[in-house]
């Protein structure tokens, strides 16, 4: 028997990830019946995954006003907004969802990911804890803390979550692309190419993402383990606030000939030599900015010695430099 042409059918093919033709039954729903929330619900979803976020969001906010009483429209606005970078308006929305419906473990997942990305760590792991009282063994909120926690005390940060996940959703690609990325920022290399390689085969759409995450990793795998850990010493020792160390300046002088070598290292690598869509321009932007800050540096101090500047005028560029290569930092 064929299935039931409803606005169920048309989320088993959001699940399979055939937005087009769930977007095709949504419109024949709506046009029989526009109060269809269901049917509605599913245009939105549909619109998100084909990347028409301008018209998701009106057909999320017209899902909004034809029932203000809906926790899962306010949810489909906060997951719209959100992709398009409206993060305050998206943890309004989902604030709200949480009011009409304050069991749903997920809808705490999607705020605690709103905190994080709005450099919040402590609210995002509040709103994950607060998740996990509902439903222990949510994905969203374990992943969702695990990365907050990363970001909020990297020290004493445990992996229990993160083996949690894996055993929950071996197979989900964010999952292993934020374990990679967790990895990769420790200098664990060889960890990390094993889960960013398991987030690229699961994912390959997700290629521009993930391919300089791989490069990364696979050229790292060809670092000595001593430079390494003069990484990790390094970053432990910034983030207990002495940004100021030996290791630093043995490690700015060891990276580049070790970057070199890897490079050589893995020239061969199809992953590393294809070229991605844009890149050659973002590289050709990056190096005309460079140019014009090596520019910009040489004339100033031609104009300091000129003009017989006092010693103050070289002094304060620098602090100014590095105080705002240190804020960058921090704010990483």
């Amino acid at each position: 028997m064929a299935p039931a042409r409803d606005a169920a059918y048309a989320w088993q093919l959001l699940h399979l990830r055939r937005p087009t033709q769930a977007l095709e039954l949504s419109a024949q729903l709506l046009a029989v019946d526009p109060s269809d929330l269901p049917a509605l619900l599913a245009r939105v979803e549909a619109l998100r995954q084909l990347g028409r976020l301008p018209e998701a969001a009106d057909a999320a906010r017209t899902a909004v006003a034809q029932a203000p009483q809906s926790d899962q429209a306010f949810a489909a606005l906060a997951q719209v907004r959100g992709q398009q970078g409206k993060l305050y308006e998206a943890e309004q929305a989902i604030s709200e969802a949480l009011r009409l419906d304050p069991l749903d473990a997920g809808y705490y997942g999607l705020l605690a990911q709103l905190h994080y990305l709005q450099n919040q760590p402590a609210a995002a792991v509040a709103s994950a804890d607060a998740g996990l009282r509902v439903n222990a063994r949510h994905p969203d909120c374990l992943l969702w803390r695990a990365v907050a926690e990363e970001a909020r005390a990297p020290l004493a940060t445990t992996d229990s979550d993160f083996n949690l996940l894996l055993r929950l959703a071996p197979n989900s690609t964010l999952v292993h692309l934020w374990r990679g990325r967790l990895l990769l920022r420790r200098y664990e290399p060889h960890a990390a190419n094993t889960h960013l390689t398991e987030a690229l085969r699961l994912a390959p759409t997700n290629s521009a993402e993930l391919v300089p995450l791989l490069r990364q990793a696979r050229r790292r795998q060809h670092w000595p383990a001593w430079l390494l850990r003069l990484h990790q010493q390094r970053r432990r020792s910034w983030e207990q606030g002495a940004p100021f160390s030996w290791q630093g300046p043995v490690a700015a002088l060891a990276t580049p000939v070790f970057w070199v070598w890897a490079w050589w290292c893995t020239r061969h690598d199809p992953l590393v030599r294809q070229p991605l869509p844009g890149e050659r321009q973002a590289l050709l932007r990056r190096g005309l900015a460079l140019l014009v800050v090596a520019a910009l540096v040489l004339g100033f101090f031609y104009f300091a010695l000129a003009f017989d500047l006092p010693p103050a005028a070289f002094i304060v560029p620098v602090i100014l430099l590095v105080r705002a290569l240190f804020d960058k930092r921090l704010a990483r």
